[in-house]
């Protein structure tokens, strides 16, 4: 398996939730990247991206480039994982950030910040193997940091960090 991100740098989040079906509701509650937004949020979108063009200011969006094929060739049968993920590329147009903020990222057909995501379906439930006595093993929701392009309500333009869901883990411990 392969990573496309680039400037990231990797980190730990504790999430909370199961999932068993992702939803786009259910993933941009669990990690703050929404590819819905309202309408006049989506027009601030496009009056930045227009800007941009218009202006020719030199600002290269960074984004995963997955076709379908590629996407489908990284699912993994998940029976044999010890937490099962799943991977999606997204093309998030309202992140929350580090700051607990939410904040507008440029995306559409022109300008497109697309990301690869993997998300634990179980995070915080025992790992996919046979339990032992005196030992507890959980998946982990793991992050990495990633700089997109946003916009302010007032019309600026900004790169910001947001965390991003990028693997999923399985760790243990033994008992006393």
């Amino acid at each position: 398996m392969f990573l496309l991100f680039t400037e990231t740098t990797s980190h730990f989040v504790n999430v909370s939730n199961n999932l068993q079906e992702l939803t786009e509701t259910s993933i941009c509650k669990l990690t703050g990247l929404c590819e819905a937004a309202s309408e006049n949020e989506l027009k601030l979108i496009e009056k930045a991206i227009t800007t941009i063009s218009a202006k020719n200011i030199d600002v290269n969006p960074i984004s995963d480039k997955l076709s379908p094929e590629v996407l489908k060739s990284m699912e993994i049968d998940n029976s044999y994982n010890l937490c099962s993920s799943k991977i999606q590329l997204l093309r998030p147009v309202k992140v929350l950030s580090e700051k607990k903020t939410w904040e507008l990222v440029l995306n559409n057909a022109e300008f497109e910040q697309a990301i690869r995501v993997k998300i634990c379906k179980a995070p915080e439930k025992p790992c996919n193997w046979p339990s032992q006595p005196n030992y507890k093993s959980w998946c982990h929701q793991e992050y990495s940091s990633r700089i997109l392009y946003s916009v302010r309500l007032d019309g600026t333009i900004f790169k910001e960090n947001f965390q991003i869901p990028s693997g999923c883990c399985c760790y243990g411990k033994w008992l006393e």
